[in-house]
């Protein structure tokens, strides 16, 4: 509850600050979907700060996904029809039942960084990692490299048509009003 409307206001004083609007993503776990009073959890944190829904993301993860698939998959359709932002998180790792995914709300899947640690020398990682931006891209769904440690791990997401990244290269974390700064001295170097 509390890193929710941590989140929405963190987000809300970016606003004020000058800042576009940036999704901001919160992770739940298996428990918190579980739970009847999420969504008016996230409600409440999205009223008290005036954040629209459009600006968070709900990030799990994929054994969090398959341990109760349909009960999930409900919460997350309740969510998604609220106007938040789905994520699944590291995609690659377990075992990913590639039909359900279909059947999900997603907005995005997030590689699991140990994809890329076996990439340069595993023909079948590489595969996977291919199958997985192929199948986020038909399904409309984008495709975030976790992990991105080097400048080479950037080239090569960038190469196989990955949309999006993140890891220490990148950035690393950082207190909010220090993120205000460095995000004003990257945002031109994005476009």
């Amino acid at each position: 509850e509390w890193v929710l409307q941590e989140a929405c206001r963190q987000h809300q004083q970016w606003v004020q600050q000058g800042l576009p609007p940036i999704v901001i993503a919160v992770n739940v776990s298996g428990a918190q979907l579980q739970q009847h009073d999420l969504k008016r959890d996230i409600d409440a944190a999205l009223s008290a700060t005036r954040t629209e829904p459009a600006w968070l993301e709900i990030a799990l993860t994929e054994g969090t996904l398959m341990k109760n698939f349909d009960s999930v998959a409900a919460v997350l359709q309740a969510l998604k029809q609220s106007g938040l932002k789905i994520a699944l998180e590291d995609v690659g790792y377990g075992v990913t039942n590639i039909a359900q995914l279909s059947r999900l709300p997603l907005d995005k899947l997030k590689l699991d960084q140990s994809c890329l640690q076996h990439l340069g020398s595993d023909r079948s990682s590489l595969a996977v990692a291919d199958m997985i931006i192929a199948l986020g891209r038909s399904l409309g769904i984008d495709v975030v490299a976790e992990g991105i440690e080097s400048e080479q791990d950037l080239q090569w997401w960038q190469q196989h048509d990955c949309q999006q990244g993140q890891g220490f290269h990148l950035g690393r974390p950082m207190p909010g009003n220090q993120f205000a700064l460095w995000y004003r001295q990257h945002a031109a170097t994005r476009h």
